[in-house]
């Protein structure tokens, strides 16, 4: 009876499967997102000096916050590649952030409002809410 059975459930168990890693998938991105941002409101707070936009602003590159925003990106590409590409373009702002912002002022950058830390915020509320987790 089983050996009957498992053709006709087969589709419906790799279905359940499939659904399955999609929500660790999505999990995996919340969770990303969360220890990024995380992690660059504690290294915004021990050296960021001025504020952004102001004369005296300056901002200390990190390799670990690129690290972590490209795996940002590579995780939530799958599901929404216009919001990873404004994770990439946050991965490169803090390998060179005074040159990024450079790159911007002589327009050979364009500058993804969704990089802004507020805006970020936003996503993952909205993410949380569309993935229900």
């Amino acid at each position: 009876m089983i050996k009957y059975l498992m053709p006709l459930l087969s589709p419906a168990l790799n279905a359940l499967k499939m659904y399955d890693d999609r929500q660790r998938e999505k999990s995996r991105v919340i969770s990303a997102l969360r220890n990024a941002l995380r992690v660059t409101y504690t290294h915004i707070l021990d050296t960021r000096i001025g504020e952004f936009g102001e004369e005296d602003f300056k901002e200390t590159s990190s390799h670990e916050l690129s690290e972590l925003w490209s795996e940002v990106a590579r995780s939530i590409r799958p599901f929404d590649p216009s919001v990873a590409r404004a994770f990439e373009d946050k991965s490169d702002y803090w390998i060179n952030p005074h040159g990024f912002l450079l790159a911007v002022q002589d327009r050979e950058r364009r500058y993804d409002y969704r990089i802004r830390l507020d805006e970020v915020q936003l996503i993952l509320l909205d993410l949380e809410h569309q993935y229900g987790l």
